[in-house]
């Protein structure tokens, strides 16, 4: 803010004070008078008689000159201690309005400056002795910064302009140098000439390095969205396009930002069969003022089809309306390709594959459940899935349940499954969760058949008292099956 300009001061006349000196002077006159009066007969006898007159007459002169120098000289420094006085008041005006800010005042003619109570205070000096130093200000300006302060100053007085302000950094008490912004205002006479300026120097390094640190995070914003290949947007409902884009080329999709800033630009590159459910959504969640996002397909510049996550989140005026969106478009198409493999692999799989969560629901199924069990997706997905475990398998079920959810993987587990015909399937289960997102993800496989035959195969082995054995070379174990163990007489596992 620039302080604002005045008149300059203008002298009082001290008449009081020329008083005495005249009523000297005028004695002094009077006197050379009367001699003259009373010598004048005997100036033609004497001429050294008129020569004595003659000096006294001249010294009364010059006494009465003297005198009346001295008394304007008098009135002039009373002038000049009253104008600084006045400044100084001026300037204890000004600093309780700018308080915590320096107040100054110059002098054109000396250029004698006159500093606010505050100013030692805000550049980290004791007292304002320091202040008093010849050039104090010119000085501490950075060596950088003080030809250009000083142009831009000298502009600005030939232009005839009332204020100043200029930028520059200015040493302090402990030697570093702060970021200032000075504000300045002219007085000037009647002939234009500048007399007197005052102004307000404002301490604004925090300021800067506010601006420094959000330039730098603005920066490395920049960067992370070039290196992420995401596109930022900002979008004016009052003007109704996109008027700010910020990412690469290939975040723009091939296309210009010229292209992007242009109405009803986004809604043309929406893909025909997403277009109307993608714009129907945005404007409902925007009309109710919520954030919002959703997936759709698009065009690129290429003619290719791309797949884009919308992340967009309301923007509002100071009465808290709602003015526009801002947001970002993510080109997902990649990570839509490896789902849609994922998903076929899943699909396709023989083995009964799922995902669950920690508090025990299905999260999502693979169609090797309806082939085995009969129950549909939906089904599955509406019900615990302790809902469907064997009521004596339970208590197990719920123990190697609790083992995953504590983050240990369970291998070889089995349990027996309720079918939709109302029979049971026994199922082997692999389990490992991710204990970030809570989540556990399973394999099951029937092994229903598989059981049947082996105890059978148990069975006629007893009857037969068949024993078989098998040697895994490479571990140097030996397995038996119970049968050799009661041959034997022992127990199995002994």
């Amino acid at each position: 803010m620039a302080a604002p300009s005045g008149s300059p001061v203008r002298s009082r006349q001290t008449l009081p004070v020329i008083k005495p000196y005249a009523v000297i002077a005028v004695v002094l006159s009077v006197h050379a008078a009367t001699e003259l009066a009373i010598v004048s007969p005997l100036l033609e006898q004497n001429r050294w008689i008129w020569a004595v007159w003659a000096v006294e007459v001249l010294l009364s002169v010059w006494l009465c000159t003297w005198l009346y120098e001295f008394a304007r000289s008098s009135s002039a420094r009373e002038a000049a201690l009253e104008r600084s006085r006045q400044q100084e008041e001026e300037i204890q005006r000004f600093s309780s309005t700018f308080a915590g800010d320096i107040v100054w005042q110059c002098d054109a003619a000396s250029g004698r400056h006159i500093w606010s109570e505050s100013t030692a205070k805000v550049l980290g000096y004791e007292n304002n002795s320091a202040l008093l130093a010849p050039d104090f200000w010119k000085k501490l300006i950075h060596p950088e910064d003080a030809p250009r302060v000083a142009e831009q100053v000298r502009a600005a007085i030939v232009s005839g302009s009332p204020t100043c302000c200029v930028e520059y950094r200015f040493k302090v008490a402990d030697g570093s140098y702060h970021d200032f912004i000075d504000r300045g205002s002219f007085i000037r006479d009647s002939k234009g000439q500048v007399v007197r300026a005052i102004g307000v120097m404002q301490d604004i390094s925090e300021l800067r390095e506010r601006e420094r640190a959000l330039s730098a995070s603005d920066h490395r914003l920049r960067t992370l969205v070039e290196q992420s290949g995401a596109l930022l947007f900002e979008l004016d409902l009052a003007a109704g396009r996109i008027t700010r884009i910020e990412g690469n080329e290939k975040a723009r999709l091939g296309y210009t930002l010229e292209q992007w800033t242009t109405a009803g630009f986004w809604e043309s590159t929406l893909h025909p069969e997403d277009a109307t459910p993608a714009k129907e959504f945005c404007l409902q969640k925007t009309t109710a003022g919520e954030d919002h996002t959703f997936q759709y397909r698009a065009h690129a510049a290429d003619g290719s089809i791309v797949w884009i996550h919308d992340v967009a989140n309301i923007t509002r005026d100071q009465e808290g309306r709602v003015v526009g969106l801002r947001g970002v478009l993510i080109d997902i198409t990649h990570s839509k390709s490896l789902e849609a493999d994922r998903r076929l692999l899943f699909n396709s799989s023989l083995d009964m594959l799922c995902v669950a969560s920690f508090d025990g629901a299905f999260l999502d199924v693979n169609p090797a459940w309806t082939t085995t069990l009969g129950w549909s997706r939906e089904e599955m997905l509406s019900r615990p899935w302790l809902d469907f475990v064997h009521p004596d398998d339970r208590a197990r079920t719920v123990i190697a349940g609790q083992q995953v959810v504590e983050g240990k993987p369970v291998v070889g587990f089995r349990n027996r499954y309720m079918t939709k015909a109302g029979t049971y399937r026994l199922l082997s289960w692999s389990s490992n969760p991710d204990s970030g997102r809570l989540l556990i993800f399973a394999s099951a496989r029937d092994i229903t058949d598989i059981d049947r035959q082996s105890r059978l195969l148990e069975r006629t082995n007893a009857t037969a008292r068949i024993g078989g054995w098998e040697v895994d070379l490479e571990s140097h174990s030996v397995f038996w099956t119970d049968e050799v163990y009661r041959i034997y007489g022992y127990e199995p596992g002994e």
